[in-house]
């Protein structure tokens, strides 16, 4: 501007006054510069002279976080970069691990003690996470919204809680889960791939019964549930309903512990039946992985494998604004399924008549709808249908099937029916481009660790018995979500304000997110049903 208004004066004597003015503003501009980083030095200092070890005020509304008062002041106001786990050095790795593990081994009372405020004891965390999806209001952790805000939260107080242990690990490392898919860079190499000894153990649990007895977590115990650990009985109780009204019991093994991984076995008559800090019924005392276990999707070989199928073109594409995704709740759509209900062994959802009703009335109608019109957008397009179009193919396939079996023309297939809808549409979630009515299907990033894993990582409840997939994968689905708001705040500012167009209401939904079905990130989401 001041080039500008200098440019405008035609005569010597304009332009030596504009110098002049130029040179004023110069001194007054240095001046206040001065002035404010004097007063901006000042300030800083203050806050950092005053701290407190109680969490609650470490922060005072319009000022930056004080610092706390205990050892190290290891909770500087500083950003914190979170790094891969094959990113790490061999000390590194190992700090981590250690750290995990003294949050497992140590009570929160203990821990405070000795490393401040911010420790929490591993289980009473994974309690957090239960207490989320045994809400009787509908689980408040996942399948809207609030899944990727509440594993952020619960992130944050995990990497609090080891940082508090050891501060040098810096941050909470990821996991890159394309990496170690069947394709992936990492999957043959024996110093990087994340199923080894090295790092979080084998993929299929080496134990009698599929236990992880290798690797960083090797044989890391399942606690026991009772009501003096995690009750009404237990110091827990007064954080909150869940805990003193029991939202979550613990499930209690319909083996014995004495037969337990044993075929041919008989419990004795004062045989223990221990009720676990589960979700299923298990017998294991350790966490277990099991990719082909009879009870869990994966056991159909999603994506025609049990190992993962996962890509670095499918981490991108749910993050691509506006070309893929354009709000909160279509970035989530494209990291989960749209059909949700393959989380249960498909004997169970067969017998469930309530369910079968509610597919029938509700579900199924939207469905086909929707898949007659992806097949007339496909019959009239000129380019040559996407590869993963087959998803399309796949879905009509079993519509007719699910119709003929739902409506009563084949009440027996039912089982077949729902079998062949938990295989492969599980592996996909979805997008739609933006000119385009058409849905593109990436395999998802979630739920995908979950089915593969199986076992305890697939137990909703309690994932984090799975400590090493629980933690660095939800970090990385929570890294997609960091991309995607950065990508989409840069090109469009206002959208923090708009809270990502997420919709208000379940009419809301017809104008952003077209067609149904919805997916797991609406309110008219399949979970919603």
């Amino acid at each position: 501007r001041l080039k500008g208004a200098i440019a405008l004066h035609s005569t010597s004597s304009s332009r030596s006054l504009a110098r002049m003015r130029v040179i004023r503003l110069f001194r007054v501009t240095l001046l206040l510069q001065v002035v404010l980083i004097c007063a901006a030095a000042q300030a800083y200092e203050e806050v950092e002279s005053t701290c407190s070890d109680d969490p609650s005020l470490l922060q005072t509304p319009g000022k930056r976080l004080s610092r706390p008062c205990h050892k190290n002041k290891k909770f500087e106001n500083k950003p914190r970069v979170r790094r891969e786990w094959r990113k790490l050095s061999d000390d590194m790795r190992q700090r981590v691990a250690r750290a995990f593990w003294t949050l497992k081994t140590t009570n929160t009372s203990t821990g405070r003690q000795e490393y401040g405020p911010y420790f929490q004891n591993y289980d009473e965390l994974l309690m957090l996470h239960a207490c989320s999806v045994k809400d009787p209001r509908c689980d408040q952790g996942h399948t809207g919204p609030h899944f990727m805000t509440f594993h952020r939260l619960i992130l944050l107080k995990l990497e609090m809680a080891l940082l508090a242990v050891d501060p040098q690990i810096e941050a909470l490392p990821y996991w890159d889960m394309a990496k170690d898919s069947v394709d992936g860079e990492y999957r043959n190499d024996p110093e990087k791939y994340i199923f080894t000894k090295k790092y979080w153990g084998s993929f299929t649990g080496q134990g009698p019964n599929y236990e992880v007895d290798d690797g960083l977590f090797a044989n890391w115990p399942i606690a026991e549930y009772t009501t003096e650990k995690f009750g009404a009985d237990s110091p827990l109780a007064k954080n909150g309903r869940c805990i003193s009204d029991q939202y979550f019991k613990g499930y209690k093994a319909s083996i014995c512990s004495e037969c337990c991984g044993l075929s041919d076995c008989t419990c004795p008559e004062n045989a223990t039946y221990t009720t676990f800090l589960r979700d299923h019924d298990d017998c294991t005392p350790r966490a277990a992985r099991n990719p082909q276990d009879a009870d869990c999707p994966n056991s159909v070989q999603l994506g025609g494998t049990y190992e993962i199928v996962y890509t670095e073109a499918d981490f991108e594409a749910c993050q691509q604004y506006p070309e893929n995704v354009r709000s909160w709740m279509e970035w989530h759509n494209c990291q989960d399924p749209g059909f949700f209900f393959c989380s249960a062994s498909p004997e169970k959802i067969a017998g469930n008549l309530e369910f079968v009703e509610t597919m029938k009335e509700k579900l199924l109608p939207s469905l086909l709808e929707h898949i007659e019109q992806e097949r007339e957008h496909l019959e009239r397009s000129q380019s040559a249908p996407d590869p993963r179009d087959v998803s399309l193919k796949h879905a009509q396939e079993l519509s007719a099937l699910l119709t003929s079996t739902l409506f009563g023309a084949n009440g027996s297939d039912l089982l077949a029916a729902i079998q062949g809808v938990c295989g492969s549409p599980m592996i996909y979630g979805y997008y739609k481009k933006q000119k385009s009515l058409k849905r593109s299907f990436p395999h998802l990033h979630h739920g995908n660790a979950h089915f593969k894993l199986c076992r305890d990582f697939l137990d909703v409840t309690t994932s984090p018995n799975d400590p090493g997939p629980f933690s660095g994968h939800h970090t990385n689905v929570d890294r997609s979500n960091m991309h995607f708001m950065m990508y989409s705040a840069l090109a469009e500012p206002s959208l923090e304000a708009k809270f990502w167009h997420f919709p208000a209401t379940q009419s809301d939904l017809t104008g952003s997110a077209g067609l149904p079905p919805y997916g797991f990130g609406g309110p008219l989401s399949a979970a919603g049903i």
